[in-house]
């Protein structure tokens, strides 16, 4: 009967893979702030808060440190918002349909799913992205 001295790792020579997921923050928020507020105050600031879409912390930060608040989009915005992304998503599926078959209709079909992507990061910069130059000093 032979006995095993050495035994190998389990995940020893298996490549290790992408999960996926969101990627991890250069500046993760680790710190905690506890502020006090009266029920009232803590209303007023959960409802302005509500009113441009931002959860309550997010709002406060950008109180704090000065940064753009900007208007909650509105339900058309919202709605012509997710049409695009469904749009993309579809001209996505359909280039990865005829990629071997017609290279020409491909790249104009990727051409169109960049631009489609690159109005739905802008739409995202202007609702939470950085203040703009123009709006900083004030």
């Amino acid at each position: 009967m032979e006995t095993k001295t050495h035994q190998e790792a389990p995940n020893q020579g298996k490549k290790k893979y992408n999960k996926g997921g969101r990627p991890k923050s250069q500046e993760p928020r680790t710190k905690r702030i506890d502020v006090r507020c009266s029920y009232f105050e803590q209303l007023a600031l959960q409802s302005k808060a509500d009113e441009v879409g931002l959860p309550l912390s997010e709002y406060l930060r950008r109180c704090g440190l000065d940064k753009l608040i900007p208007p909650a989009l509105t339900e058309e915005e919202l709605e012509v918002y997710k049409e695009l992304k469904r749009y993309a998503t579809n001209f996505v599926q359909i280039a990865n349909f005829i990629k071997n078959k017609d290279q020409r209709l491909f790249a104009e079909i990727k051409y169109l799913v960049k631009v489609f992507n690159d109005e739905l990061t802008y739409i995202k910069s202007k609702r939470y992205g950085k203040q703009s130059d123009s709006n900083q000093g004030q």
